[in-house]
């Protein structure tokens, strides 16, 4: 972990779509500002996922990495079964 990641690397849940729509576009903002690098979108970027009124599919997945340190984080969401949550780790 870097200064530029600290408090990113704690897992948690999100609780229904606004939430998750809320975290997308924070982390959307850490994407524009250089912060944080998506590795892989899954199909649908984080913009899409933060501004649609539709799910795009029923798992949504963006595996992202911090541009400074490497560490990677996740953002995820079983829209099927109602979970989603974020998780990072440390390299």
């Amino acid at each position: 972990m870097c200064e530029q990641c600290a408090g990113l690397a704690e897992r948690f849940d999100l609780r229904g779509p606004e939430d998750y729509r809320n975290t997308a576009a924070e982390v959307a903002a850490m994407v524009n500002r250089g912060s944080l690098q998506v590795v892989k979108d899954h199909g649908v970027t984080l913009t899409e996922v933060a501004t649609s009124e539709k799910w795009p599919g029923d798992v949504i997945v963006h595996d992202l990495v911090c541009t400074q340190c490497g560490a990677k984080f996740q953002l995820f969401a079983d829209t099927y079964h109602g979970r989603a949550s974020w998780s990072g780790e440390m390299t």
